[in-house]
């Protein structure tokens, strides 16, 4: 685990701790709407972004590739198939 990761605990502390907090349970809405409403909207959009930067973090690490490895065995759409394979099977 990389030290940026940690970043990653933010959402979770926020979320679960949606009934503790006080300015998010008081009485007066935000932007007309209920304010656990408001803080829950916008720590979703906010994890999604925060995944996002680890995800380019994690790249620019080399932790992961970018490539995909069911590409790497795909045969190329123009790539003839090798002599003599073309519609048969190999039986045993």
């Amino acid at each position: 685990m990389k030290p940026f990761h940690v970043v990653l605990l933010l959402p979770v502390v926020a979320l679960l701790g949606t009934p503790f907090f006080p300015f998010v349970n008081a009485a007066t809405p935000w932007f007309g709407l209920p304010s656990v409403v408001v803080w829950v909207c916008a720590w979703c959009v906010l994890t999604s972004l925060l995944l996002a930067w680890v995800l380019r973090r994690e790249e620019s690490a080399g932790l992961i590739g970018d490539d995909d490895p069911a590409e790497a065995d795909a045969p190329d759409p123009g790539e003839r198939p090798p002599a003599g394979s073309a519609g048969r099977e190999d039986r045993a």
